[in-house]
């Protein structure tokens, strides 16, 4: 399967504009300003950096497509505690949510259906493994999903750094975190239709 992914995915050079550090944020001196600023902005409470493989089939073939990172914000200046982290569950991929974080930056979500709740602890790796298995017909048809998810918590960050993008090359090529030991979520045996897990 890895030889087989290789080979098929077609990957572009791709300049990252943000590399997590244990304790620092690397930006890009090259980052568009508009990004910059909802990044740094107060009211901003979760940086999220996504990336992944797609497998999809066309005219009776599967075709691997690799997604550019993608970096998106979130930010609440209300009150109301419980709407603070609402908005992830739509930036985020498959829909996955944080509903509360604790004051040792612990993520609470109860991803991948609302029956769980897990915690994922400031530096921690989860790995969901889930199903959706197709459904409906002619406009509302959904094919099954096959989902391998990481998530990682990297914690609260107080402080950023700006370098030219060649430094971000350099720090990127670090060994990716999915490449290291991850708490294991394996839903695979569900038989739900409407959702995945």
């Amino acid at each position: 399967m890895e030889q087989i992914h290789k080979k098929y995915v077609k990957r572009t050079q791709c300049q990252p504009e943000l590399v997590i550090k244990p304790d620092l944020l690397l930006l890009s001196s090259e980052l568009n300003p508009e990004l910059l600023a909802k990044i740094t902005k107060p009211q901003t409470n979760t940086i999220m950096k996504i990336n992944g493989d797609y497998l999809y089939k066309e005219k009776e073939q599967y075709r691997w497509y690799f997604q550019q990172d993608k970096i998106k914000t979130n930010s609440y200046s209300g009150e109301n505690s419980q709407l603070k982290y609402e908005n992830i569950r739509s930036l985020a991929p498959h829909h996955f949510n944080i509903e509360a974080i604790n004051d040792e930056g612990g993520l609470i979500t109860n991803f991948p259906r609302k029956s769980l709740s897990l915690t994922l602890n400031k530096g921690e790796t989860a790995c969901f493994i889930c199903r959706r298995e197709e459904y409906g017909a002619d406009y509302s048809y959904q094919p099954a999903l096959n989902l391998v998810m990481w998530v990682k918590n990297h914690g609260f960050y107080s402080d950023y750094q700006q370098v030219k993008p060649a430094k971000l090359i350099q720090e990127q090529a670090i060994e990716p975190f999915y490449m290291k030991s991850a708490r294991e979520f394996d839903f695979r045996n569900s038989k739900l239709r409407f959702e995945l897990g």
